[in-house]
């Protein structure tokens, strides 16, 4: 429910003042953790009373300079209800399969005490007690908010790898202390380790067995197999068989009741449908899900990807 401006106004005023933390850019700093930012609109949660009623009211900032309100609405939830003696959390709100979720990446208030001050280990405990035992993480409408902590590691590299097949977007791993009371922290932007999902050119041959193709590209000048193909549907299936082996079934469906004739009855080698010394140049496209390239179609144009592209 978004609230008018006459409510706004009178809300902000019961606001406490927060410390809102900001990142500082920078690469790889080593910390005790390593926290996955995702890409979205940050906001402040707020448990209070509005009009006699217990509510969670999200709150969307521009960070900056000037910090500035953009927008105010109420969201359903289910949570203890001490929670609205004033407890604010700091996050960021993304989607995944148009469904909205709020990463809870800092508490300001807890009932009413402000915890600013206190380090981030004690504060990482508190929100994971909110969330076990007095805040209930689900939908409770389709326009709902699910609440949860970000994913957490101790190792940067860790991070990387889990970014890279998330279902959703990533803006940054941030770099935490446990017993740190600095809520301003050190991020490394994560669009320096995403080159893998750009596309790609590969040079591509096929094994015998169907829907296996292995790519290549270039170390060193020479060409070596940088992995197997993700084939995920029936299209991109159909698409490589076209251009490397010889099924009727791609070409005309009446052959599925077709008989073979003699020649292909009285070839029994494993190979006898696909040209396994045949390589194409393709481009391909990068599944965050599986972790792998997709071939999407021939390349007219353009250089097989090497090491260096791929870094």
């Amino acid at each position: 429910m978004n609230l008018n401006h006459h409510n706004q106004s009178h809300l902000l005023k019961r606001l406490p003042e927060l410390k809102l933390p900001y990142d500082n850019i920078h690469k790889k700093v080593f910390s005790d953790l390593y926290v996955i930012i995702p890409k979205g609109k940050k906001h402040i949660v707020w448990f209070t009373y509005f009009q006699d009623k217990r509510v969670c009211i999200f709150i969307e900032v521009v960070l900056g300079g000037q910090k500035q309100i953009k927008e105010m609405f109420i969201v359903p939830q289910s949570f203890e209800k001490k929670l609205v003696l004033g407890t604010l959390f700091f996050g960021t709100v993304f989607n995944i399969d148009n469904k909205k979720y709020f990463s809870i990446e800092n508490i300001h208030y807890y009932k009413g005490k402000n915890i600013e001050n206190n380090n981030e280990e004690y504060k990482l405990l508190l929100v994971k007690n909110i969330l076990a035992n007095e805040l209930k993480s689900c939908f409770l409408t389709n326009k709902g908010i699910c609440m949860a902590m970000p994913i957490i590691e101790s190792n940067f590299e860790n991070c990387i790898e889990i970014s890279k097949i998330l279902p959703y977007s990533i803006y940054s791993i941030q770099n935490r202390n446990l017993h740190s009371k600095n809520s301003n922290y050190s991020s490394t932007l994560f669009k320096q380790f995403d080159n893998e999902l750009k596309e790609r050119i590969f040079l591509v041959k096929p094994q015998i067995q169907n829907d296996l193709y292995d790519l290549y590209y270039y170390v060193n000048n020479t060409l070596e197999i940088f992995d197997i193909a993700y084939i995920p549907d029936f299209k991109t299936s159909t698409l490589m068989n076209n251009i490397f082996r010889t099924i009727k079934e791609n070409i005309n469906l009446d052959a599925l009741e077709e008989s073979d004739d003699e020649e292909e009855f009285e070839n029994i080698n494993e190979d006898k449908f696909v040209n396994l010394n045949k390589c194409v140049k393709m481009e391909c496209i990068f599944n965050k899900k599986f972790n792998k390239y997709v071939p999407i179609k021939i390349a007219e144009n353009g250089k097989v990807c090497n090491n260096r592209d791929l870094k």
